[in-house]
């Protein structure tokens, strides 16, 4: 368990722990395959339902890797390309490279995926609170303008003291919290990964954990002082603490 009316430096993950990425990035995608269908004026029927084009993209995106062999941070022109592939093979009636299904998909996705982003639920009321007397950074791994643009259109920039964007957080939290002089009894790092956790731990501050759907926590090797099932939880436990 942590007291928490004795940390002054809360550090947050953005991504599944302040916004809500997978709501998000499932919104973006049926606006832009809404745009795509209604653009296929010749058999716009033979597009599989969008439940079933989510679920196979999906799938696609979660086998697809980079050149340094990870996965891709988002959905981009190489998985969509993937999945017209897949559409021509299951014999939609659609050839992706006649009707550049691909370049279209991708064009339209970068259009909505931004307008569609969302915090989670309770993120704003629990950053205005610590926001009141306490520090809060952002301390997230990603695509540098992409996660500084994620941070900015959902209005949590603005709440926080800085957005901090690592390549490995693990190895680098540390660092950060050194650097500036933090009092690590007085930190705590919260976020929704083991990844998240173990970055907390290897930097010798306090651990939250925010479950997030999809995750085993269970099978996780490092465990958070304190887990907790949503951002409210949190909220609930600083003013119980006050």
């Amino acid at each position: 368990m942590i007291d928490l009316s004795s940390k002054k430096i809360f550090l947050f993950d953005l991504d599944d722990t302040l916004i809500d990425t997978s709501k998000s990035r499932k919104l973006g995608l049926e606006r832009a395959y809404q745009k795509l269908v209604s653009e296929c004026t010749s058999n716009p029927h033979k597009l599989p339902a969008f439940d079933e084009f989510e679920q196979e993209l999906t799938k696609l995106y979660k086998s697809s890797k980079d050149e340094d062999g990870g996965k891709f941070y988002d959905y981009d022109a190489k998985v969509f390309e993937e999945y017209c592939s897949y559409l021509s093979k299951i014999g939609s009636g659609l050839k992706h490279t006649e009707f550049s299904l691909a370049a279209r998909l991708c064009w339209h996705y970068r259009q909505t995926k931004n307008n569609s982003l969302m915090a989670r639920n309770g993120a704003f009321e629990l950053l205005k609170e610590i926001g009141k007397t306490d520090l809060i950074y952002c301390v997230t791994e990603g695509k540098c303008n992409y996660q500084h643009t994620k941070a900015m259109l959902t209005d949590i920039e603005e709440m926080v003291d800085s957005v901090i964007v690592t390549k490995e957080k693990v190895s680098e939290l540390k660092g950060f919290i050194e650097q500036r002089g933090f009092n690590k009894s007085e930190t705590v790092m919260i976020g929704d990964s083991e990844n998240d956790i173990t970055a907390g731990k290897s930097a010798n501050v306090s651990t939250i954990c925010v479950k997030h759907e999809g995750r085993n926590y269970d099978s996780f090797k490092v465990q958070a002082d304190l887990t907790v099932n949503s951002l409210v939880e949190v909220l609930e436990h600083l003013r119980s603490k006050k």
